[in-house]
């Protein structure tokens, strides 16, 4: 089985055999035909994550409990 997976290397991520440069060190917000990658949850969201990195992400749902 084959599985497409999301990874990253410095100063680039990798969407299966596709490869953009990062937009920022944590692949937050990485933009991939029309959704955008979110590394917290491991998948694709419909529009950009709020927060400028996953580090702020994860003070954010520390202190409110969830995002």
């Amino acid at each position: 089985m084959n599985l497409w997976r999301v990874t990253q290397t410095p100063g680039a991520v990798h969407f299966g055999s596709t490869t953009a440069v990062a937009l920022n060190p944590s692949g937050c917000n990485q933009p991939y035909v029309g959704r955008f990658w979110c590394p917290r949850k491991g998948w694709f969201s419909d529009r950009p994550c709020p927060f400028r990195d996953r580090g702020e992400c994860d003070t954010f749902r520390r202190m409110a409990g969830t995002v």
